[in-house]
């Protein structure tokens, strides 16, 4: 599918996640990635990569993913939480305390 179309995101998050449960870290954030470069509002491709980073321990590029989400999604939790994760990892548990408190009370 991605050779006649590669402007698919759709196809492209599925393979990354094909890609993802064969242990091909990397080979499936490079598909994340280039989904939400093609559709930047792509919900479901930020999600996507914005968790890969996490688990590849690439934190402040997950961060990143995760702010764009509730740019457009504020009340979206899992992003939130997930934020809040990667800010403590980072040595800021205060902006990882204010993140959650944002999320649980809006």
């Amino acid at each position: 599918m991605l050779r006649t179309d590669p402007a698919n995101t759709a196809a492209r998050i599925q393979f990354g996640k094909a890609l993802a449960q064969q242990g091909r870290a990397d080979e499936a954030i490079t598909q994340y990635a280039e989904a939400a470069r093609l559709q930047p509002d792509d919900f479901e491709a930020r999600a996507a990569l914005g968790n890969a980073l996490i688990k590849a321990q690439r934190y402040a590029e997950a961060a990143e993913q995760f702010r764009r989400l509730l740019a457009h999604e504020p009340r979206f939790l899992p992003a939130r939480i997930l934020l809040g994760e990667c800010e403590l990892v980072a040595e800021r548990p205060a902006e990882a305390v204010a993140i959650w408190r944002t999320g649980y009370l809006e």
